[in-house]
């Protein structure tokens, strides 16, 4: 494991940056479509790639490694976006929020971490990566610029039903200009308008030419129409497609992505009225559960954010395994990277940093999924269920 040979080499001044996900988060949907760091780590349902990252992620930041930072990373823009085209294009809600950043960009900051001085106060911390205000987007305003792009009109081409209704993971970001503040890569970096005009530049020549004729002979568009929507029709009818799990009853899937068939059925077509796509529209920011404006939070403090959680701060674990001091009157030394004892709400005993916690949104690693019962964790948690619905 790489966290035990920098531990095992030299830990004091080895530097590592742990590149996360933003499906650390999970499935954000309006009014919670802003988010930040320190919210609940609730990955979407069948999300196993999530779950290691947020493995990962904990192993690094409660390692011994003197430098050490988390960098969540969002949905990377690359210029050859049809590359991409697989059945998770269908697991996305048409209605879901989007904040992305290039593959340039994402590059650009990478190598900038190590202009970091050590005694700056970036090590250690987490931080969302993003291009920024100028990268925000709606999902089917990405399909539409994008199809559009070669003359196509998306809502020809694919019906709303084969698009999920939740579970999935994209959001804004309410705090990705931290990661700026330190790094200054918006300043020079590409807006939504330049990444559009950037994937229509790396269009093959024959996708240019089809894009042509689109436009200028309708015939041919209808044509060309046709033979894309029966090939995202079979796309959607794949192993992991949307329309596979309907055809197939997979209740499982349907009940993660669309609530339930009945929800499925009820979904209307393109000229039905949509759920709204204003990018401006009100969101609630996330309780941590604790009083974030200060510097170092108290006892009292983590006592507050572990019952916000469902469950209790418990204690410093001490040699043997015993605590130091009896709960309730222990004198903490302040340390946020000292690991102290926890009970979550299902009673389980876990060690923890109280900056995984508060500043990671970490919690339980018993209770991290599978299995996916979530609707147990949102009755006894107040914490997680502000994202559960």
């Amino acid at each position: 494991m790489i966290v035990e040979a920098i531990e095992a080499g030299d830990p004091e001044n080895t530097r590592m940056v742990h590149i996360g996900t933003i499906a650390e988060y999970g499935d954000r949907m309006p009014p919670v479509h802003v988010g930040r760091t320190g919210d609940p780590l609730i990955p979407s349902v069948y999300d196993h790639y999530a779950l290691s990252k947020i493995a990962g992620e904990l192993a690094v930041m409660q390692s011994r490694i003197r430098y050490r930072v988390s960098l969540r990373q969002t949905f990377i823009m690359i210029p050859d976006l049809f590359s991409l085209m697989d059945p998770i294009i269908f697991h996305q809600p048409l209605n879901s929020f989007m904040e992305g950043i290039t593959a340039r960009d994402s590059g650009r900051l990478l190598v900038r971490c190590l202009e970091i001085p050590g005694d700056s106060d970036f090590w250690g911390g987490y931080y969302n990566i993003s291009g920024g205000p100028a990268c925000r987007i709606t999902f089917l305003d990405m399909l539409e610029r994008m199809f559009g792009l070669f003359g196509v009109r998306c809502r020809r081409v694919m019906d709303r039903k084969w698009f999920a209704l939740k579970n999935f993971h994209m959001h804004f970001f309410g705090d990705a200009d931290r990661l700026d503040d330190y790094l200054h890569h918006w300043e020079g970096g590409t807006t939504m308008e330049e990444y559009t005009e950037e994937v229509r530049r790396n269009l093959p020549w024959y996708l240019k030419a089809v894009a042509w004729f689109n436009r200028h002979v309708p015939p041919f568009r209808w044509f060309v129409e046709g033979m894309t929507r029966v090939t995202l029709w079979h796309l959607s009818r794949k192993e992991q497609g949307t329309m596979r799990w309907i055809r197939e009853k997979h209740e499982g899937r349907i009940n993660a992505f669309y609530g339930s068939m009945e929800a499925f059925r009820a979904i209307g077509d393109w000229g039905d009225e949509f759920p709204s796509m204003d990018p401006e529209q009100p969101f609630r920011k996330l309780d941590h559960g604790y009083d974030e404006s200060k510097a170092v939070p108290g006892p009292d403090d983590l006592r507050q954010a572990a019952r916000f959680r469902g469950g209790s701060l418990e204690g410093i674990p001490g040699a043997g395994g015993q605590e130091r001091a009896d709960p309730g009157l222990f004198s903490w030394s302040g340390d946020m990277h000292e690991k102290l004892r926890w009970k979550c709400c299902r009673g389980h005993i876990f060690e923890m940093t109280p900056h995984a916690v508060l500043k990671g949104g970490h919690w339980c690693p018993e209770c991290i999924a599978p299995p996916w019962d979530y609707a147990v964790l949102a009755e006894k948690n107040p914490f997680a269920a502000q994202v559960l619905r």
